[in-house]
């Protein structure tokens, strides 16, 4: 583990220089910890999402925002080109065209539009667009990071890059289990995948106010949901069978279709799913394998046969929310009142 980390943490390093040379480098505040009375953690309660793809990743390209300044140039038209700011509401004005909405635009997009709305009025426009000047953006390391607090970023900037200022992850570091916070939502993200595999589908645009936690791999749990006497989390623990899971968590009801259990592993937007016959596991029968779970799986034991994917969500999401999210608050609200006693100690 030691080694894994040191490796991910090189990496990381590596990335960040590389980044460096193709770009301006990304501006770092040193980190500021709010004081105990400013907290990120959204007030309203917490929604667990599944969806990802919802959010931008960093080949998808810098979402366009308030504030944002935008240099235009429509080519062989000077009165057309001009430097503009995103207003509030997510718009810019051009001439000929009046108010555009570009909010959660990329550039590519941006310009797109533009060339179409402006073609109604000159022929075959050329139009460039690019951003002046980002908007100051603050997110907010949590967890298992070797420099947790609040950094400003001043351009487009994607979770890996941001890990990296962070310092990376500590040796207990769990980047498999990394959540994101984004206006009452979490995500869960796979930040190992992305060292490891390559997986930029994970690689999301960071933006104003999201909070990144990183859990200790020392709080790792297995979930045994579904048709069993007491639903919840369990430690992880090594040579942990599925049939021992359940065990711990009071063994089935009546109503388990214990023939049908499914395994959940991996990243929930994509998960791997694990079919287990614990009622043949059970009779001895050898030909079926008594799986071993690991930190994170989830094993459903369900009421009936299911038919999908969507299905087993429909029934797992209210209870994983409250199993996941309510302790995520608790901890996120913990740890920003830590450090911002600390910080104000070292003032």
């Amino acid at each position: 583990m030691h080694k894994l980390v040191i490796v991910i943490n090189g990496i990381l390093l590596f990335l960040s220089i590389s980044c460096s040379e193709k770009r301006a480098p990304v501006v770092q505040e040193q980190p500021v910890i709010p004081p105990p009375q400013v907290t990120p953690v959204p007030s309203k309660e917490l929604t667990l999402s599944l969806s990802p793809e919802k959010l931008r990743t960093a080949e998808q390209g810098y979402p366009v925002g308030p504030w944002d300044t935008l240099q235009i140039t429509v080519w062989n038209h000077p009165d057309l080109t001009k430097q503009t700011i995103v207003r509030k509401d997510g718009t810019i004005y051009m001439p000929l065209i009046g108010d555009v909405h570009v909010e959660g635009l990329s550039i590519q997009e941006v310009q797109k539009l533009l060339t179409e709305k402006l073609s109604y009025y000159i022929k075959n426009p050329m139009v460039d667009v690019e951003i002046k000047e980002f908007r100051s953006r603050r997110v907010y390391f949590l967890g298992s990071v070797n420099k947790p607090g609040v950094y400003s970023l001043i351009e487009e900037t994607n979770i890996l890059e941001a890990l990296s200022l962070a310092g990376g992850p500590t040796m207990d570091g769990n980047l498999a289990g990394t959540f994101l916070i984004r206006s009452n939502k979490v995500y869960p993200l796979n930040l190992f995948n992305i060292v490891k595999y390559g997986d930029l589908t994970q690689n999301v645009i960071l933006l104003d106010k999201d909070i990144i936690y990183v859990p200790s791999s020392k709080d790792m749990k297995i979930f045994v949901l579904g048709e069993v006497r007491s639903p919840g989390a369990i430690p992880f623990q090594n040579e942990l069978s599925v049939v021992d899971a359940i065990a711990q968590a009071g063994g089935t009801l009546h109503s388990a279709k214990i023939g049908k259990v499914k395994i959940i592993r991996g990243n929930l937007s994509n998960p791997t799913l694990i079919n287990a016959d614990v009622d043949s596991i059970i009779d001895g029968d050898l030909s079926y394998k008594n799986y071993m779970l690991m930190p994170g799986d989830i094993v459903y034991v369900p009421k009936t046969i299911i038919a999908s994917w969507n299905q087993i969500i429909e029934d797992i999401k209210p209870t994983l929310e409250t199993l996941i999210l309510s302790p995520l608050q608790a901890t996120l609200q913990v740890l920003i009142y830590q450090q911002a006693i600390e910080a104000t100690k070292n003032r």
